[in-house]
């Protein structure tokens, strides 16, 4: 046999001993030294497997924000796993198994890179598993959720996505405007991480409670189920406090005793901006408010001058329905209906009267409430300066413009009730009697939108009931 026959023979022999050198696995098969790395390089199946092992352990070292972790674990599992194997058909296991524990690469465009990097687990509108908030790798987050809000902007979950990433990443500032955006699009998650923020008091912001349970009631309710968790620990809270004696200036559980709201509706919904869902008189709320504005600028000597206060108080006083000429006549008119009713049922007048503010009690009660605001939100605090300025706005009637003269006349006549006498003189009585029972600023507005559904509705209530009557059923 020639030298060439034999350099051919082993040749051929080598190429079925070690088909895997030329299907190249991730490691160099010229230095193979364990069992398991010469049965790798001699299977093509095997190496592909390795290469695919090799790629998704690079894509993991890459997403993991401690790829320290990823590299033990890997070191791991070839000494007690790769290693141990001694057959083919292990290894193909042990390495289909290795594959799948690995996260998968990233995909390429940003969209789905940032739902893939910051998704969260509970978001009902994520559309990846999600990561914890430990496991956000916010250096890849960051460039991937903001390529990806650029692209789709009206997307509120990449929005959230986008101000958790920074939130993780320290930039507080930048966080809150991304969380705040999507939590107008009523984004439960955001809803719940801006409760956290007012909670925690982060940034220099002033820790607020009270915006906090708003704020995770709107969570909870738009879906995002941890805020159930943390509303029922509220609630463990409340009921500790309140099993507690109050002691001013004492400590309950460890904390300081919080004087309770005598109007806990009112302040609640002003410091919220939520006008509209505050179903007390309007009139009353404003005189209220304007005793809390003047209660303020006495303490703080700041925040409201007392040229403020006499402008408020001035607003205050005037007419909500604005009746321009038919005012006199509708304040006569709407007298006469309630003293008829008083004349008519003494009773009914004291049963329907119970349970509405009394007006007396205004001076005291914004007293008690200034100061149980001054608990929670000291003088030049990001609280109580949001507080001062939703109180401006609501008795300015920012959100409730005070219609033109005569337009509620107009709207009244429109479409009147049913009445004894002609539109115009029921309107007038109407609108007097409503001068002086009240209403909310969301209801004033509806008058002048769908005037007799809104009318029935106020004369329905039992408070109102009777007291309407005589518009409609005549005054002799």
């Amino acid at each position: 046999m020639s030298l060439f026959s034999c350099l051919r023979g082993a040749l051929v022999l080598a190429v079925l001993l070690f088909p895997a050198c030329a299907q190249a696995a991730s490691f160099d098969c010229g230095k193979a030294a364990s069992h398991a790395e010469r049965l790798i390089c001699s299977s093509p199946r095997l190496s592909e497997l390795d290469t695919r092992l090799a790629q998704a352990y690079q894509a993991a070292l890459a997403r993991d924000p401690h790829p320290g972790n990823v590299r033990a674990s890997q070191r791991s599992w070839l000494r007690q796993v790769r290693d141990q194997c001694q057959s083919a058909p292990c290894l193909t296991q042990a390495y289909q198994q290795r594959i799948a524990a690995l996260p998968p690469a990233l995909p390429s465009d940003p969209v789905s890179q940032c739902d893939a990097l910051a998704s969260h687990p509970d978001d009902p509108e994520a559309l990846a598993a999600g990561v914890s908030d430990d496991q956000l790798a916010e250096g890849q987050a960051m460039p991937a959720c903001s390529a990806a809000v650029e692209l789709d902007p009206g997307a509120p979950r990449l929005k959230f996505q986008l101000g958790r990433s920074y939130l993780k990443a320290g930039r507080i500032d930048s966080a809150a405007g991304q969380l705040t955006a999507a939590a107008q699009a009523g984004h439960g998650a955001a809803l719940a991480y801006l409760a956290d923020l007012a909670m925690d008091g982060a940034g220099g912001m002033e820790a607020d409670p009270l915006l906090a349970h708003q704020l995770y009631e709107k969570a909870a309710a738009n879906g995002f189920k941890p805020a159930l968790r943390i509303l029922a620990e509220f609630e463990d809270k409340t009921d500790d406090v309140a099993s507690e004696p109050a002691q001013p200036g004492g400590a309950v559980g460890g904390g300081a005793a919080l004087t309770p709201y005598r109007n806990p509706e009112v302040i609640e919904k002003i410091a919220s901006r939520q006008f509209d869902q505050l179903s007390y008189n309007e009139w009353w709320v404003k005189q209220y408010l304007v005793n809390i504005a003047d209660n303020i600028r006495a303490v703080c000597e700041s925040g409201f001058t007392q040229n403020d206060v006499d402008r408020l108080k001035a607003l205050a006083d005037a007419d909500p329905l604005n009746l321009g000429a038919a005012s006199l006549a509708s304040t006569f008119l709407g007298l006469g209906a309630i003293l008829k009713q008083l004349t008519a049922n003494p009773g009914l007048a004291m049963q329907q009267n119970a349970g509405v503010q009394d007006t007396d009690d205004i001076f005291v009660e914004s007293m008690q409430d200034t100061e149980a605001l001054f608990q929670r939100h000291g003088c030049n605090t990001p609280g109580l300066d949001r507080f001062g300025k939703n109180l401006r706005a609501y008795v300015q009637n920012d959100e409730a413009p005070i219609p033109s003269p005569n337009a509620f006349m107009a709207a009244c006549m429109k479409d009147p009730l049913p009445s004894k006498y002609p539109p115009d003189q029921f309107c007038m009585c109407f609108g007097g009697v409503l001068k002086m029972v009240g209403t909310s600023q969301a209801k004033r507005k509806d008058l002048l939108k769908n005037f007799r559904s809104t009318a029935s509705d106020i004369m329905s209530k039992p408070a109102n009931k009777g007291r309407f009557s005589a518009c409609q059923q005549g005054f002799q």
